[in-house]
């Protein structure tokens, strides 16, 4: 048993190892100091103290910096102005509109009162905000990808802190849906570089057949970018509560913590199963660019974990992406009622999708290793590895498909920690009937040539939401949710 503990931890160091990314030492890029450019109807200089006022449609660049008001007085040598009226701030894809901004052009420190922003899709608005050269800061503020002029749906936080082409964080937020409170929830946080990456954001209402009718609601964890949590709530008629809490990064360190209470699990060899974690710990490391959300009701590292889709675009195509996990954790499984302790090391690869053919094609190859150690002396250990096609073949019509291949050896007490399937076909296309758009899979079985399930998804947006119906045949499961357009 020692020693199988022992082959776990060095087979762990090993991958970790391989996932490590190589850094280069490179030199720093320094900013240039550029002069600031003054436009006005009215402009008056200083020139003892290099001061200017100046009004009447008044601009001023500095660099890629751009300010605009009605008024604006300066000091040429330090950098600081203040503007007032119309004030407007470009810079890049940051757009700032306040009624008073005071700006410091060197340091790109600034505040200003009855602030309206726009970052990407976002847009945003606040009594009072501070900046400087990473991040805005908005208080008692409303952010929605809503372009009406009543949105429909809006998120209240009474501090917003937006870090432009990477993530927003809100604390304390108020969800609003068609000028009604919904809920509160502490936090939420938005990836801005890849913001339809995010979690559920409205609640999910269905019917599963083994457990009834459920609602099931999940709540940003995170705090900044160094912590990584998620709170998942289901409340059913035949389970009452059942919920999940996970973080996998923990202050910036590479730990996580994952812990459940009779959580439906989507994988393993039933379809009625539950599966509580009391709780797993472990660390956690990952290379490339990975910015999907773990849940506790999806296998941990699988092949079809859906890091990455094949059909979207890479921030860098072909780089090679991995994670690496070493945890221990206490599992208990229903309604079988196994529980027994487990030691665990994985290890999932992938390339970045890449064009081959033509500019609508790409593949997306991956690997994956996993070793499991239980209370009771059993051994489980699964290789596999995946080929991902995907296709565009024309406007909003696509399809994506993988091949997959596991092979296990040795054997688990769980039926939820057993792969599906060893050789399968997963494919997804999605095209539009009318106004509505479509998504139909399904999962083919290589080794007795069978389907092995299916799903179906059906969507039709409008202007900033989109209502859709979810059906997953293997689960019997029926759901209607709402999402939210970039979101």
């Amino acid at each position: 048993m020692i020693l199988n503990r022992f082959c776990i931890y060095i087979f762990a160091l090993i991958l970790t190892a391989l996932a490590l990314p190589i850094l280069a030492d490179g030199a720093t890029p320094t900013k240039p100091d550029p002069m600031i450019d003054l436009q006005a109807q009215n402009i008056r200089y200083d020139m003892d103290d290099h001061k200017f006022f100046a009004d009447g449609h008044v601009k001023a660049e500095y660099g890629d910096e751009i300010l605009r008001a009605d008024s604006m007085q300066g000091d040429l040598d330090t950098g600081d102005v203040v503007a007032r009226g119309n004030v407007e701030y470009v810079k890049k894809d940051k757009r700032l509109k306040a009624e008073t901004f005071n700006y410091n052009f060197n340091t790109e420190i600034g505040s200003g009162a009855n602030a309206v922003a726009k970052v990407g899709p976002i847009f945003l608005n606040g009594t009072d905000l501070t900046s400087d050269s990473t991040q805005f800061v908005l208080h008692n503020a409303d952010f929605t990808t809503c372009n009406a002029q009543t949105p429909h749906y809006y998120l209240h936080a009474k501090e917003l802190i937006v870090q432009p082409g990477k993530q927003l964080i809100a604390k304390h937020v108020t969800i609003v849906l068609l000028g009604r409170k919904l809920f509160t929830v502490p936090s939420y946080s938005v990836n801005l570089n890849r913001p339809k990456e995010t979690g559920q954001t409205f609640p999910m209402i269905g019917a599963r057949k083994n457990y009834g009718a459920f609602v099931n609601q999940q709540f940003d964890l995170s705090r900044g970018s160094k912590t990584k949590g998620l709170l998942d709530v289901r409340l059913s008629t035949k389970q009452i509560l059942q919920l999940g809490i996970s973080y996998d990064q923990i202050d910036g360190k590479p730990f996580f913590v994952r812990t459940s209470y009779r959580l439906p699990y989507y994988g393993g060899s039933r379809t009625d199963l539950l599966v509580s974690r009391l709780p797993e710990v472990g660390m956690r490391f990952v290379t490339g660019d990975v910015t999907r959300k773990l849940t506790t009701t999806q296998d941990q590292l699988d092949i079809f974990s859906g890091y990455t889709s094949v059909l979207g675009k890479p921030k860098h195509p072909g780089g090679f992406n991995a994670i690496t996990e070493v945890g221990l954790g206490e599992f208990a499984e229903y309604p079988t009622g196994i529980s027994s302790a487990r030691a665990d090391a994985r290890f999932l690869g992938w390339l970045s999708p890449i064009k081959i053919i033509d500019p609508f094609t790409t593949i997306s190859p991956g690997i994956m290793a996993r070793h499991s150690v239980y209370a009771g002396g059993k051994e489980y250990s699964v290789l596999g590895y995946r080929l991902s096609v995907g296709r565009h073949l024309g406007h909003d019509t696509a399809i994506e498909m993988t091949y997959a291949a596991r092979s296990p050896s040795g054997s688990t007490p769980f039926q939820f920690d057993q792969i599906d399937l060893s050789h399968e076909l997963d494919a997804n296309v999605y095209f539009p009937v009318g106004a509505f758009n479509v998504i139909l899979g399904g999962r083919y079985n290589l080794q007795n040539d069978s389907f092995f399930d299916s799903s179906l998804t059906i969507s039709r947006t409008y202007h900033c939401l989109t209502p859709k119906i979810i059906w997953r045949n293997r689960f019997s499961e029926f759901s209607v949710g709402l999402g939210i357009v970039a979101f």
